[in-house]
């Protein structure tokens, strides 16, 4: 990928993590997944920095491995939060409907 596609697919993936997060706000009571996102803020804010770094100031170009390493990063964020968290509310929600 290369570096000058940033600036249209990072927002668009910065814009799809945290609709991820809006969803799945409830999830934030978990204390697993509480804990989880507490330690990747550090890694979070790192990678969206290292994407937008090319996009924006050419001098500091990483390589085109590079800017595709940081797109495959992103995607991978995005998803793992996604998903991860609807497949453990659902079984939470589960667990309470049998309760119940």
């Amino acid at each position: 990928m290369h570096t000058y596609l940033y600036p249209i697919l990072h927002p668009i993936l910065l814009a799809f993590h945290l609709a991820s997060y809006l969803i799945c706000i409830p999830s934030y009571l978990h204390p697993i997944l509480l804990a989880s996102h507490l330690t990747c803020i550090p890694s979070y804010l790192h990678t969206y920095l290292r994407a937008y770094l090319p996009a924006y100031a050419p001098a500091y170009a990483y390589s085109t491995l590079s800017a595709h390493v940081q797109a495959h990063t992103a995607l991978g964020h995005l998803f793992s939060t996604f998903f991860c968290e609807v497949v453990i509310l659902k079984y939470d929600d589960q667990m309470n409907s049998k309760q119940l």
